[in-house]
């Protein structure tokens, strides 16, 4: 890389672990290992004295023995307003401990490849909320890194699993089956463009539940081998929670998988087949098929009309998982090589796109690669629906409105579009001056969007319009969050049904920018909106000091 090509990371930040990868100038997207030699850092901290963290691998192994101090699945916590943990008589937040984490990730790199990376793109699960992420966007600047912009999961995903190079057309159906959960995201190709639709998420037929399997399965095998109940023991605990992984890793390749418990001086020699792993977890696969069928049949596709189904993901690993969707959609599954990097691949190639457009490897000449990003195309929509407030400067709802437009990222003939995944709109009145919610920018919307409408003074005399931006579906205040507020004061009084203008301008750097314009007097007010996190400036930059004494101490 040359300084006007800085090096740009490519992050698949998922609630259970951290991949990262870089562009290669070949155009091959590769996955950076972590100082163990791992291509994946499980996101687990463990706070072993009172400047004493450790991550990754090291606090995993530490799970069962001082469970009170390890914290699992870290990147969870993300948004999770008030969560912190208690150790040594120090208050930890989630961001100060996935800043840790992505420390770990970025040193680790800039020490293999022996340069620096500063700048990422990170992938996000497409649940996260706003809080969620700007909560992730605070736990990289305590890791030093800058953030150069977000994108959902199934995106990064598509793009990891060469979805844009696939000769086909029409819908796409993206499985993630994770750590922790499965996401899930439809996918509409059309020639050279490939476009976010709709996506959703469940906890319950995660690789995590495999394991909880697995673990019951080698539990009763011990106790029935050692003839009595299971002694107390924290480090059998941690042999049956490290077995359980290596167990269902090994059955992604071979058809059977042996471990040896051991605990007071009682060793059981236990083994699983596939076909005992089929029986024990016949009800997740059930529950796999209804959440798809469920996701289908919300954003109105049917299974029958899917082009193809790419699976991605740790879970893509389980041979029941492959057998039953294998069985189900046939020829469409499409199979990734090494499916739980696909999303971090991705990432490293979206980053190249949208932040390096010069990068050798975009030039390729042996392979074709999608696009980066525009500006917003205007095109019709529908207008909102009834709104509502109790305070007197705020608006009432006008007739008007342009809805919400977009137009996809490109470069040459090639296009990539993400998609809003969570709800945007305001509060307002409608004419029986009751507080409503109206809808500005759905979820489901490409990015980048913009929404321009008109809206109109609630009382006569107004001198002061409020703004109150709200993300999340309902109609009542208490459906949905209030993440922002526009105030345009210095108004001279005037009617009911003056005009005020609204525009939200939502682009794939996760910034909201919302204009309040009073349309008779041209005056205006901007605001952006970095949703919060929960951390102000002076916490994250304590935090980072911390993080770095921590890592001189190592």
């Amino acid at each position: 890389m040359t300084s006007d090509n800085p090096a740009i990371l490519g992050i698949d930040l998922d609630i259970t672990h951290v991949a990262a990868a870089e562009l290669g100038d070949d155009g091959h997207a590769r996955i950076l290992p972590n100082a163990d030699g791992e291509d994946v850092t499980p996101a687990y901290v463990h706070l072993f004295d009172a400047d004493g963290v450790a991550v990754g691998d090291e606090a995993r192994r530490m799970l069962a023995v001082d469970r009170t101090l390890v914290v699992e699945d870290v990147c969870i916590h993300l948004g999770a307003a008030g969560w912190h943990i208690e150790a040594f008589e120090r208050a930890w937040t989630a961001q100060e401990l996935v800043g840790l984490l992505l420390r770990k990730v970025r040193e680790d790199v800039s020490e293999l490849r022996n340069m620096p990376f500063r700048r990422a793109l990170l992938a996000v699960p497409a649940w996260f909320d706003s809080a969620r992420r700007q909560a992730a966007a605070e736990a990289a600047a305590i890791a030093e890194i800058d953030v150069a912009s977000m994108v959902n999961q199934p995106i990064a995903a598509a793009l990891g699993a060469g979805v844009h190079l696939l000769p086909l057309e029409g819908n796409v159906l993206m499985l993630d089956i994770g750590g922790r959960d499965t996401e899930i995201g439809l996918i509409e190709k059309r020639g050279e463009a490939i476009s976010l639709r709709a996506s959703s998420a469940d906890f319950r037929t995660s690789v995590r539940s495999f394991e909880v399997r697995v673990r019951r399965h080698l539990l009763d095998a011990y106790r029935e081998a050692s003839g009595g109940a299971l002694p107390n023991d924290p480090r059998l605990a941690q042999q049956i929670y490290d077995a359980s992984r290596v167990v269902l890793s090994t059955l992604a390749t071979r058809p059977m998988a042996a471990t040896r418990l051991q605990s007071g001086g009682i060793a059981v020699p236990t083994q699983i087949d596939r076909p005992t792993l089929a029986r024990v977890s016949d009800d997740l696969l059930a529950t796999l098929d209804q959440c798809v069928d469920a996701f289908l049949a919300e954003a109105d596709r049917s299974p029958d009309n899917l082009a193809a189904v790419v699976l991605v993901g740790c879970g893509a690993r389980i041979p029941m998982i492959r057998d039953r969707l294998r069985a189900r959609y046939r020829s469409r599954l499409h199979e990734v090589p090494d499916p739980d990097r696909a999303i971090a691949r991705g990432a490293a190639l979206l980053g190249a796109l949208r932040h390096a457009p010069d990068h050798p490897g975009l030039r390729a000449p042996r392979r074709s690669l999608p696009a980066r990003s525009a500006t917003p195309r205007r095109a019709s929509a529908a207008p909102p629906s009834s709104p509502d407030s109790r305070f007197k400067a705020r608006l009432g709802l006008a007739d008007g409105g342009t809805g919400a437009t977009q137009d996809a990222p490109r470069t040459g003939s090639f296009q990539v579009q993400d998609a809003t995944t969570q709800t945007l709109g305001l509060i307002a009145l409608d004419r029986q001056r009751r507080e409503r919610v109206v809808p500005l920018i759905r979820e489901g919307t490409p990015l980048p969007c913009e929404f321009k409408g008109r809206f109109t003074y609630a009382y006569t005399g107004m001198t002061a319009v409020r703004v109150e931006i709200t993300e999340g579906r309902g109609v009542l205040r208490e459906d949905v969050q209030v993440i922002g507020i526009v105030e345009l004061r210095g108004l001279p009084p005037r009617p009911v049904g003056t005009p005020i203008e609204i525009v939200y301008a939502y682009g794939a750097n996760q910034v909201l920018k919302v204009d309040v314009v009073d349309v008779e007097t041209g005056t205006r007010r901007r605001v952006d909106i970095a949703f919060r996190g929960g951390l102000s400036d002076d916490q994250i930059r304590s935090a980072t000091r911390r993080a770095n004494e921590i890592h001189r101490q190592r």
